[in-house]
């Protein structure tokens, strides 16, 4: 796989005034469905960045499979090829109330000081792109990128049709099963220099509305990125989850 190959705008909304530096479209073969995603970063997309997220692709849908054999949810491709664009941007910048302006989560919880690190957002205006949003931290923990993955795909399966279980429950029973059922060999740094996340503020994740777009979200807090800081999980909205 290449390197970046430049810079450029994007046309999802929250981020149409940012130039990131871009990868190349990448198509995979999963066991659910064939994937096409592409990678947007505030600094360089390397080959390694993009190897990763196939490899977490590639080993979530496997299990992600299986646990919806488990739970009797078929395998429909109703929404067809959805194409991923993954985005790596600043804490500051996926915190930023102006582009994610609305948080009404299930979870009851509703503050300024509720932090973001990974955002799912069905982008209901550009009809078969959906948006995937990370940090550089947040992107080294293959668990927060399971959880995310797991909207996209209750997404594009249209579970929502099929089961009581909303997408953020949904996504939160998947990331356990991940964690239970995968031991990734692939280790990562990050290497950027956002804030560590030890203000005590709860973990969150959920929907938020924002510019437009209904999403789904981590919202992250308290400690450092380990599976011991404390939780808080919900969703909202027309399938729930965020």
């Amino acid at each position: 796989m290449l390197p970046s190959v430049g810079r450029a705008s994007v046309s999802y909304g929250p981020l149409s005034d940012m130039n990131l530096s871009k990868g190349s479209t990448q198509n995979i073969e999963t066991s659910i469905y064939p994937v096409t995603y592409k990678v947007y970063s505030y600094d360089t997309v390397d080959n390694r960045t993009e190897e990763r997220l196939e490899a977490i692709i590639s080993s979530s849908a496997a299990l992600l499979r299986s646990y919806a054999t488990n739970m009797g949810l078929p395998l429909n491709d109703c929404a067809g090829d959805q194409v991923i664009e993954f985005f790596i941007i600043p804490y500051s910048v996926l915190n930023d109330r102006s582009r994610f302006s609305e948080w009404p989560y299930e979870n009851g919880i509703s503050s300024s000081s509720s932090n973001i690190v990974a955002l799912y957002s069905p982008r209901r205006t550009e009809r078969n792109i959906d948006a995937i949003l990370f940090t550089r931290n947040s992107l080294s923990m293959d668990h927060y990128v399971a959880h995310e993955l797991a909207h996209y795909w209750y997404e594009r399966l249209c579970w929502s049709s099929n089961t009581s279980v909303r997408t953020e429950p949904f996504a939160m029973g998947f990331e356990s099963y991940y964690l239970s059922n995968y031991n990734s060999s692939y280790t990562y740094e990050s290497t950027d220099n956002q804030r560590s996340y030890s203000d005590g503020v709860p973990t969150i994740r959920g929907r938020a509305e924002g510019s437009g777009s209904r999403s789904h979200s981590h919202s992250h807090s308290g400690g450092s990125h380990n599976d011991g800081i404390p939780t808080i999980r919900g969703g909202s909205g027309p399938g729930g989850g965020r």
